[in-house]
């Protein structure tokens, strides 16, 4: 008995795509990548990408004549803001007081890649204070009065 050619062919077709199809299978099956049995699933890959994409940003206020008024503002407590270059809050902390006049912030989960970072602490009329994502690792250490 003698097998035609074509059928040779169509037979050869159907194996490759059968033997793709069970690779993709496989590539697309959780807990199955390469990576699989070394304590990384593709899972805790992507939550390690999302957390290396942001930083945090640390800094102080410092107000220097405190009893003379016009820093009811800047408290204990008063929200701190970071933007970008486009005035969009990316984050959202808040002032913790220190001694002698001196308040601290720490704001987590700062997305990275902005051009600018700027920091707001207090009412509308004190304005923000902007840095480059390299200078804003380094911390914002602001000062009034």
């Amino acid at each position: 008995m003698t097998i035609s050619r074509r059928v040779v062919v169509v037979i050869a077709g159907a194996l490759v795509l059968l033997t793709g199809a069970a690779i993709a299978l496989v590539l697309l099956l959780p807990g199955t990548s390469s990576t699989a049995g070394k304590g990384h699933s593709r899972t805790e890959k992507a939550s390690a990408a999302l957390v290396s994409k942001t930083f945090t940003i640390s800094g102080s206020i410092t107000v220097a004549y405190s009893s003379v008024g016009g820093y009811q503002d800047i408290r204990s407590g008063a929200q701190v803001e970071v933007t970008n270059e486009r005035n969009e809050i990316l984050a959202v902390g808040s002032l913790t007081s220190g001694s002698g006049g001196t308040y601290w912030f720490t704001v987590t989960e700062v997305p990275t890649g902005h051009r600018l970072y700027g920091v707001h602490v207090g009412n509308a009329n004190r304005g923000v204070v902007w840095k480059s994502e390299t200078e804003a690792k380094a911390g914002f250490f602001l000062s009034l009065g």
